[in-house]
Formats: C-alpha cells, sequence, structure tokens
C-alpha cells in the first residue's frame, strides 16, 4: 500500500489583488465552500483561510492526487460559484497562479496557526 507524507501549503491570490472577498462573512462563506470541495474529493485539508485578496491552503497530499490539477479544480469550481450566486459586487476571478510549499510535518501546528490568524495578520 501506498503512503504520502508531503504537506504543502499554497497561497493563490485574486485577479490583480483585488480584495473581492472584503467582509469576514464573505471570506468565511469562501473557506467553508473550498473546506467541503475538499471533503467532497478527498484531499486531506488541514487548514484554509486568507484575506480579502488572497487564500491559503494547507493539505497532505496523496499517492494518487497531483497538485496542480487540486489547485485548479478548487480556483476553478469555486469562482464558478461566487459568480454563479453573486457574492461579490463584480465578477469574481482568482489569479491564474499559485505559490506552494513543502512543510516539514514538524511544522504543520504552526502553518496551521498562521493560516488561522490571517484576519488578525492582515487587519492591523
Amino acid at each position: 500500500m501506498a503512503y504520502s507524507n508531503i504537506y504543502l501549503h499554497v497561497v493563490w491570490t485574486t485577479k490583480g489583488r483585488f480584495p473581492f472577498l472584503d467582509t469576514p462573512q464573505l471570506r468565511n462563506r469562501v473557506w467553508k465552500h473550498l473546506l467541503n470541495r475538499c471533503i467532497r474529493n478527498n484531499i486531506n485539508i488541514i487548514s484554509i483561510g486568507g484575506y480579502s485578496d488572497h487564500c491559503h491552503l494547507l493539505f497532505r497530499l496523496s499517492t494518487n492526487q497531483k497538485v496542480g490539477e487540486i489547485i485548479m479544480d478548487l480556483k476553478g469550481e469555486s469562482a464558478n460559484w461566487i459568480n454563479r450566486i453573486g457574492l461579490t459586487r463584480s465578477k469574481f476571478q482568482w489569479q491564474k497562479d499559485y505559490w506552494v510549499e513543502s512543510v516539514n510535518p514538524k511544522a504543520i501546528n504552526n502553518i496551521k496557526k498562521y493560516i488561522q490568524i490571517q484576519e488578525s495578520h492582515h487587519s492591523k
């Protein structure tokens, strides 16, 4: 049986870093939607969060998953959902690119905490 112990921290931004996700309530709806999408797609999510112009995701990569496919699905489906239900005042878009870094399993809790404090970190 194959096993993966690869943890990834991914960050992607809104197009042009525009603050589309301008309220905590709106951000929480988007994070919850992304969390549910991860659960439905068997993505071993550890933490999700962000601020008005970006999203952080921490997860464990399974042996049969590809990082690019996961991120493109999450970004594409969530942008489609945001626009379909009219969550933002103008057409919502994520930036094309994303940043990803492997995480030492010993650092998981630190990264998780960092993601969880995004609201206070960026509101200063």
